[in-house]
């Protein structure tokens, strides 16, 4: 299972996003719903952030293969921030959220936000009198505090307060204030989770489990100090225990090296990706292989195109999902009495979309290569 970033790993991820700051957002690419590569490209050549939601971002340097067919999300992105000048790049407050400031010369300021904290989910927002509003976002969602809906103002998740800014007599307010033990007021309260209140303890040599206002006013002292140090310190990453961390621990022992905190999570993480995506692309074969059987008085035609072009065969395979998607629909709405004309409405809306012939109830795309 990927590593899931914490507040302060996502904190050092963020450092290293400032390098795409005044370079262009060149393309998008998205596997499924939960992943994406967005290519930039920047005075110091191209870089490529790895997203996957939730709980995952870091720039990547494998190799990936793009799928032939873009998801109806991704085309929507690319169609609005392609080549759009990257403004800012910032971790909101103390949030497991990624926010990018976009210029673009046809659709003006564009925010670009990217929730890693669960459920999860990708926003393009446009900036309207201050306030941000959805243009459209990966997921429709419904909170009790907050929406994320198109053509609604958006507003980011209610969390802890921002501690990287907090000056210290507000850290010192918020230990001397609970009546949780330390590692668990560090951990929720301050919002660092339970790895690093457990390091900022052993750093601070205080008791975890003691109430903060009951510690020695020299300990307390020293593990406000180590709360606002971690943030500053230089990056030393390394691999622990099948973790990867972004700064020194004195709670777990290095087993190797990287330069970066993405070149580990990179080196880790994205041979899980490739494994996963074998498992799928063995599942994909045998739904395709379902489907077509299921389909085989309508898919006449494409198989006998199979056995004279080999590739438009595999080319088909390679967008099973996008064809079945298609065809439940369709059935759907014919089942429904929906009339020919609505069907081509939708139909239009697809990408590589030719024509409809009603009489032999034929759908014509183009696959491009």
């Amino acid at each position: 299972m990927a590593q899931e970033l914490t507040a302060l790993e996502l904190h050092f991820v963020s450092q290293e996003i400032q390098s795409v700051v005044s370079g262009k957002l060149e393309k998008i690419y998205q596997w499924g719903n939960d992943e994406f590569v967005f290519r930039f490209y920047t005075s110091n050549g191209k870089k490529h952030l790895r997203v996957r939601i939730p709980g995952l971002a870091h720039f990547t340097s494998k190799d990936y293969q793009g799928p032939k067919m873009p998801p109806g999300y991704c085309s929507f992105l690319r169609k609005y921030v392609s080549n759009a000048i990257v403004r800012a790049a910032y971790q909101q407050g103390f949030e497991r959220i990624l926010v990018f400031e976009l210029e673009t010369g046809r659709y003006g300021s564009l925010v670009l936000i990217i929730e890693l904290l669960k459920p999860g989910n990708v926003i393009l927002c446009r900036k309207e009198d201050g306030n941000l509003m959805v243009m459209n976002p990966l997921k429709n969602e419904r909170f009790k505090d907050r929406s994320v809906l198109p053509k609604k103002e958006y507003s980011f998740p209610a969390g802890q307060a921002d501690v990287k800014s907090m000056p210290e007599t507000e850290i010192r307010e918020v230990l001397l204030s609970s009546e949780k033990p330390l590692v668990k007021c560090i951990a929720t309260e301050l919002g660092f989770g339970g790895i690093y209140a457990e390091e900022i303890a052993l750093r601070s040599k205080a008791d975890k489990n003691v109430i903060p206002k009951n510690l020695e006013s020299d300990v307390l002292e020293r593990v406000v100090v180590e709360v606002k140090k971690i943030f500053s310190e230089k990056p030393l990453a390394f691999l622990s225990k099948g973790r990867i961390y972004p700064v020194r621990m004195e709670s777990a022992r290095p087993e190797k090296s990287f330069s970066s905190f993405s070149e580990g999570l990179d080196e880790l993480f994205f041979e899980e990706k490739v494994v996963r995506e074998t498992k799928e692309t063995s599942r994909a074969k045998d739904k395709a292989s379902a489907i077509i059987k299921a389909q085989e008085k309508n898919l006449n035609k494409f198989e006998k195109a199979s056995t004279e072009n080999q590739r438009a065969a595999e080319l088909i395979y390679e967008n099973y999902t996008f064809f079945s998607e298609i065809f439940e629909s369709v059935r759907k709405m014919r089942s429904e009495k929906k009339s020919w004309k609505d069907i081509k409405e939708y139909l239009k809306e697809k990408p590589g979309f030719v024509s409809l012939n009603e009489k032999e109830k034929k759908i014509i795309f183009e696959i491009k290569e």
